[in-house]
């Protein structure tokens, strides 16, 4: 089993054994996707892509199951946030499509929000100069790339999750399992598999004021913060159970080896 289309190439096509590759994103080609027993595909969005790439093979839709989580949250005072404050959340690489220049923009416009920001990539030197330019760096946090983020997850009152593009949202269903409170765009994961006032509040992509409208909601309404916890607590023992996702891989490999007989 491969994880990305380019690890396709690697598969020993000779092989007896059961031989998949599993996709999380929107690869550029199928070339290396041939001659394999089957694709997994995260969300039925990737499918419609392949195939509209001339894919024509076996596919099978297998979501993630999210990382355990952590029981040690870190001190907010280890990052200079006040106890009280209405504290945030984004985790992810630092590129344009992930989307937290539109989150910068969003707490700015929340009164007392504090955010932290897990992780580093390109587009780091921006979103710092953005925030300057705001008047929020005191606001803004940038923890650097973490191994394990559900450290921090634990200790904000919300998650967003603000991409352009997100083909599933791994960082959501671990806020999820966190018990955090989250927002997400409107991008082919959360639209697969969240409901808009049930386990998330959804907004449009790219809509810095829905952004931030719906972090005001959150700081103003306990009571829907606890909703949206239940929800995404049932949403995850519906769709993305650890048990479940490992059985349907298994079941997979079972049937691909059994119509060899």
């Amino acid at each position: 089993m491969a994880w990305r289309a380019p690890s396709g190439r690697l598969v020993p096509r000779g092989h007896r054994a059961a031989k998949v590759v599993r996709l999380g994103d929107y690869p550029f080609h199928v070339r290396h996707l041939r001659g394999l027993d089957a694709v997994v595909c995260n969300n039925p969005s990737i499918d419609r892509h392949i195939r509209a790439l001339g894919f024509d093979g076996r596919t099978e839709i297998i979501s993630n199951f999210s990382r355990s989580a952590s029981s040690n949250a870190i001190s907010r005072s280890e990052y200079d946030t006040p106890d009280d404050a209405f504290l945030v959340c984004g985790v992810g690489r630092f590129k344009r499509f992930k989307g937290f220049d539109l989150l910068i923009d969003a707490v700015a416009q929340v009164d007392g929000a504090h955010l932290w920001l897990v992780g580093d990539g390109p587009e780091a030197e921006n979103l710092l100069r953005q925030a300057e330019d705001l008047g929020i760096s005191g606001r803004v946090k940038f923890l650097g790339w973490q191994d394990d983020p559900t450290r921090f997850l634990a200790s904000c009152d919300a998650y967003v999750l603000p991409s352009r593009d997100e083909a599933l949202g791994n960082t959501l269903i671990e806020a999820w399992r966190m018990g955090v409170p989250s927002v997400a765009s409107m991008t082919d994961g959360p639209n697969w598999y969240a409901e808009d006032g049930r386990d998330a509040l959804l907004v449009p992509v790219g809509d810095v004021g829905a952004l931030a409208e719906a972090l005001r909601r959150l700081v103003a309404d306990g009571e829907l913060r606890g909703r949206l916890v239940a929800g995404a607590r049932h949403t995850l023992s519906e769709r993305f159970d650890r048990e479940a996702v490992v059985d349907a891989y298994l079941e997979l490999f079972d049937r691909i080896n059994a119509g060899r007989k």
